[in-house]
């Protein structure tokens, strides 16, 4: 079950850009998940380690039920 922890300062998407998560959480597994602004809207990724060490943020289409709830929590991106 994925918690809310502290958000990360810094996280890198798979083609080396920098995001800067608003929300981030973990599961009792090391599994990791980020929430960020990109051009307005709020972005939903898992990190994940790739072949060369890297940990890397892959946004998804999927929502998990914990990040619903904290979703719902967040701002609204529109003023």
């Amino acid at each position: 079950m994925f918690v809310k922890t502290k958000p990360f300062a810094a996280a890198k998407l798979e083609n080396g850009a920098d995001i800067f998560p608003v929300l981030s959480m973990e599961d009792e597994h090391g599994g990791r998940a980020h929430v960020w602004l990109d051009d307005g809207c709020y972005v939903i990724g898992l990190m994940r380690t790739v072949e060369n060490g890297d940990d890397i943020v892959k946004p998804i289409t999927h929502i998990f039920n914990e990040m619903f709830l904290e979703l719902k929590e967040l701002p609204s991106v529109y003023k």
